[in-house]
């Protein structure tokens, strides 16, 4: 139990300390973060991110939470952090000063725990990146594309996305960068 206690205050602080490649170190050697983290103990991590006095402190130790242990949270936790994520994608990508090097955050959220956003949650993330027409948004966009399922789609949806990617391949003049694009 003690052990439990500690590694769960490990980890805990690695979060607040945004220390991501020890965090997933930690968590591969123990290869089951739920031996060392319990949905309550989550909570206490998620309200000390919250308590973070910068912004970009909250929200790059939330990004790892998620990324690494979003498959662990709740599923009240997960569908309020799920929102906020969204909320913040949105923000970010609308945003003219933006740390860029969160996008690997996004992406990494949504393939760790895409079994536990719908389809339509990844495509209207996908949507969201392709529409800014970045080269290295729309590579991470193409590379998401493996955890939708397109039949659970609606087909406004499966029409948008179509769109964009034609749109993305007949006007992009460096599509060869694109090295996880679709080729029609």
């Amino acid at each position: 139990y003690i052990d439990q206690r500690f590694n769960a205050e490990l980890v805990r602080l690695l979060i607040i300390q945004r220390e991501g490649k020890t965090l997933k170190s930690i968590l591969r050697t123990y290869n089951k973060p739920y031996d060392i983290v319990t949905s309550t103990e989550i909570e206490d991590i998620i309200k000390s991110v919250k308590n973070l006095p910068l912004e970009y402190e909250r929200t790059h130790a939330m990004l790892l939470l998620l990324e690494h242990l979003g498959n662990y949270l709740s599923d009240e936790q997960f569908a309020e952090q799920a929102t906020w994520l969204s909320d913040y994608v949105e923000k970010w990508i609308k945003a003219e000063h933006r740390i860029f090097n969160f996008h690997n955050n996004f992406k990494s959220i949504f393939q760790n725990c895409h079994r536990r956003f719908s389809s339509e949650e990844i495509a209207g993330h996908i949507l969201t990146l392709l529409q800014t027409e970045e080269i290295i948004l729309c590579n991470n966009a193409c590379e998401l594309m493996r955890y939708v399922s397109i039949k659970n789609l609606s087909p406004d949806t499966q029409t948008s996305i179509q769109e964009q990617f034609v749109k993305l391949i007949r006007e992009k003049a460096d599509i060869p960068r694109l090295k996880h694009g679709i080729v029609v």
